[in-house]
């Protein structure tokens, strides 16, 4: 596991807040948030940012990102990030004859992320030599077991085809859940060549507590995090 690379995707087209990943809080742009943290791992001995925009350039290089080449308009768009994150890789192998052992694919749109949750993470691709990817999980707000599929003027039932008395009715009886939270995704490299997949075959998860699972998507979550920043003086 000598060559972990860890992969930034900060494009500059964003739809619901333009030109997000350089948006600023606590007078911080975003794109050094996962910069700094993934410089903080002393077991990341690269950090790459992905990006198609001049100004999210020359910013991650001001924090000391390596931006070695510019992201094609065709994986630009809202595309699936694994053909982001296999861009780069093919890219290292390619031109740098560099191949990681592992890839972590990064946003910035988690500011909050610690450098024990990557840590976390890395341990248990140690510790398993059968898993592909670890990802990260946050908790659940609502009980998937009262989840409904609703189409109207037919019978309803459950997503999970659980009934909805007897135990089912209490919430403290109810198996818990988790949902994904995107923080990052950790991926050994040669199974991802073979299939492209940010999960692979056989993964396992970090879970994040409620404090740390902010993922900026609105103008409303970039306030919330202003505000959260703010009260807590985040800093890199």
């Amino acid at each position: 596991m000598e060559n972990i690379v860890a992969i930034i995707h900060a494009r500059g087209g964003s739809k619901r807040i333009p030109l997000k990943n350089i948006q600023k809080i606590n007078n911080i742009p975003l794109i050094a948030f996962p910069i700094k943290l993934s410089q903080s791992i002393s077991d990341i001995s690269r950090v790459i940012v992905s990006t198609d925009n001049q100004d999210i350039k020359e910013i991650a290089l001001s924090y000391g990102a390596e931006v070695p080449f510019t992201r094609p308009p065709d994986i630009s768009e809202d595309v699936a990030s694994e053909l982001v994150t296999d861009h780069a890789i093919k890219f290292l192998i390619k031109e740098e004859n560099f191949t990681p052992d592992i890839a972590i694919t990064l946003t910035p749109c988690h500011p909050f992320t610690k450098a024990s949750h990557i840590k976390e993470g890395l341990e248990l691709l140690k510790k398993n030599d059968d898993w592909d990817s670890v990802i990260t999980v946050k908790n659940l707000s609502e009980y998937p077991q009262w989840m409904v599929d609703y189409q109207k003027g037919k019978p309803c039932k459950t997503i999970l085809g659980n009934p909805l008395d007897g135990d089912y009715n209490i919430s403290q009886k109810l198996k818990k859940y988790y949902y994904l939270h995107g923080a990052y995704f950790m991926n050994r490299v040669q199974p991802f060549l073979k299939n492209p997949s940010l999960y692979g075959k056989k993964w396992g998860a970090v879970f994040f507590e409620d404090e740390y699972h902010i993922d900026i998507d609105t103008p409303d979550d970039l306030q919330k995090a202003r505000k959260i920043a703010k009260e807590v003086n985040l800093k890199i």
